[in-house]
């Protein structure tokens, strides 16, 4: 019995009890679908596959332990227990509200039902470069640097201590050799990326950045 909803920005959000945990029984779930921006007609038809419109689903469990979520039910009829209460909040997290026989932090409630809530803030980051830098071509030689001014900035609605939170940043490598090199030399554009690395720094302390490196961000 899943709930949905959908945000102001066209992203979709879903919360369901699941029973794949067999330590936790059932557990209560939660995923966001993001907007991809594919309108139609310019993007991906309609009556599309979804696998092909969507993003890949990355379930995250809200509860982990072992408890009756549903209410009041029997395993023959789940339909008379209660699904997780769900509503928007102001930006692109959601309410997530549901009846437990725990105490909301896993602990023993004598089997009687209590009422547990979470407020789940997905954050959203913009990725830019400076104007002029975006179509800005750099050559550079093996063992070389080179400088782009890039800004990561989070855009998650809400007070900005509120919605600050913890991200990475996890770079690809695309080797493209520039036209008139190509031509000169009678070569392809194209070549082996995995002979190339790259490792973006702080430009103002030189400190370089894994993707295992924790970067905070306020909001806004």
């Amino acid at each position: 019995m899943p709930v949905v909803l959908t945000d102001n920005q066209d992203n979709v959000h879903i919360a369901w009890l699941e029973n794949s945990n067999v330590s936790a029984g059932e557990e209560v779930v939660y995923t966001r679908l993001n907007h991809t921006n594919d309108a139609y007609p310019d993007g991906i038809p309609l009556n599309s596959l979804a696998t092909y419109i969507i993003d890949e689903w990355e379930v995250t469990p809200v509860t982990r332990w072992a408890s009756d979520k549903l209410g009041p039910n029997t395993g023959r009829a789940p339909e008379l227990g209660q699904p997780p209460a769900f509503a928007n909040d102001m930006g692109s997290g959601a309410h997530i509200a549901w009846s437990d026989t725990s105490k909301c932090d896993g602990t023993s409630n004598n089997n009687m039902y209590t009422i547990c809530y979470t407020h789940i803030l997905t954050g959203q980051v913009d990725v830019y470069l400076e104007e002029g830098d975006a179509d800005w071509l750099h050559i550079i030689e093996p063992g070389e640097e080179t400088i782009f001014n890039m800004t990561i900035n989070n855009t998650t609605p809400g007070p900005v201590d509120l919605v600050a939170d913890t991200y990475s940043m996890n770079m690809s490598v695309l080797c493209v050799i520039p036209r008139e090199i190509a031509e000169a030399h009678g070569i392809s554009q194209t070549c082996n990326a995995g002979n190339w690395s790259m490792t973006p720094f702080f430009a103002s302390n030189h400190t370089a950045i894994f993707p295992d490196t924790v970067i905070y961000l306020r909001g806004g």
